[in-house]
């Protein structure tokens, strides 16, 4: 009984830990960004769409972050040649937004990211560019937040965050993004946990019938 106890207990306790994941692009330049990135999260140019019915009519003033079908792959380049300075290679977010997609839902605890270190080509540091915005997006891809990015500062190092229930995150575009890094909990899995619970209880009952 103990046992199965601390085995349910565990498996409960093991669906909450968070976990901190890294993605450097540093070392991918002209390689698909998705190369960089760990199992379970998803890169892909983006585009804010209007919503149509079930009859496939546009619905007036009702629009939502979807993956631009049309669009290349997301790569990794070099911020240079664009005139973003001479840092390393980063997540090209230059010239369209970028959704960075979980496979499953996350729980982010903090969510961060380096920008590349040049000026804004024409603008220059601080030159008054009005903030970005983070858009986070839950698994039917209503926006559950939004937080703004200091795009003027060379380098910055943003942090977002917390926020449940997190699919996808659009990454506002002009700028390379050189590492991005989240600290989540998966979603728990519900009907997993029943099932577990519902296993146990078979267990301890028939136990109890010996």
């Amino acid at each position: 009984m103990k046992r199965l106890t601390y085995l349910l207990a565990g498996a409960a306790l093991a669906s909450s830990a968070a976990f901190a994941d890294v993605i450097d692009f540093g070392g991918f330049a002209g390689q698909n960004a998705n190369n960089a990135a760990p199992a379970g999260v998803s890169f892909d140019y983006s585009a804010l769409v209007q919503n149509v019915d079930g009859n496939g009519d546009v619905i007036p003033g009702s629009f939502s972050w979807q993956i631009d079908a049309g669009a290349p792959p997301v790569t990794v380049q070099l911020p240079a040649p664009r005139g973003h300075g001479n840092g390393p290679a980063g997540l090209d977010a230059v010239d369209q937004t970028v959704l960075l997609t979980f496979s499953i839902p996350q729980n982010l605890v903090d969510f961060s990211g380096i920008l590349d270190h040049g000026p804004l080509p024409g603008k220059g540091a601080g030159g008054g560019i009005p903030d970005h915005q983070l858009v986070f997006l839950d698994a039917n891809d209503n926006v559950i937040s939004t937080q703004s990015v200091d795009f003027t500062v060379p380098g910055n190092n943003f942090h977002a965050g917390p926020v449940n229930g997190v699919k996808s995150i659009v990454l506002p575009s002009d700028r390379y993004y050189e590492k991005l890094t989240f600290t989540s909990v998966p979603e728990v899995n519900g009907s997993a946990l029943v099932g577990m619970l519902i296993l146990g209880g078979a267990f301890v009952a028939r136990r109890a019938r010996r």
